[in-house]
């Protein structure tokens, strides 16, 4: 990505993050609700944080490595799917994620111009198999996200 088209970014999203904050906690709190997930949040990228909304309101920002909800800005992939983060090697393994007590993920990227901004993701407590109708529903949730990011541009 160019150099301008990063600042320009890091500048945009942190503004659009704050204008749909309550749309963003809403998005969470169905995709909990429908997925049955112990955790549903969105992530926006704020340069090396990530800017959480979970339901109800609630919001954190972590840094981007941290947070279990970066796995779909920084690996390679249409949606990120972690049966079990047990198996996966300790220094993979967010901390945040595991002081939580979450065991499986299952993230998707937002885009905004063709650029990856931010993620959807729902967590569960338990190993937890996903279906190809998970992955549709969190999408259809992340495709609806990136449109009302991109109404306010």
């Amino acid at each position: 990505m160019p150099p301008n088209t990063q600042a320009f970014f890091e500048l945009l999203t942190p503004q659009l993050a704050a204008i749909c904050a309550s749309s963003l906690s809403k998005v969470a709190q169905q995709c909990q609700k429908e997925m049955e997930s112990d955790l549903a949040a969105v992530g926006v990228r704020e340069g090396q944080h990530l800017h959480l909304f979970y339901p109800y309101a609630r919001e954190q920002r972590l840094l981007l490595e941290d947070a279990l909800c970066g796995f779909p800005l920084l690996i390679p992939g249409e949606h990120i799917i972690i049966q079990d983060l047990q198996l996966l090697p300790q220094d993979m393994q967010p901390d945040f994620a595991s002081a939580l007590g979450l065991r499986s993920y299952l993230g998707v990227p937002l885009y905004l111009l063709n650029q990856r901004v931010g993620s959807l993701s729902v967590a569960y407590a338990t190993p937890h198999q996903f279906t190809p109708a998970h992955r549709e529903l969190l999408q259809h949730h992340a495709d609806w996200v990136s449109e009302l990011l991109q109404l306010y541009l």
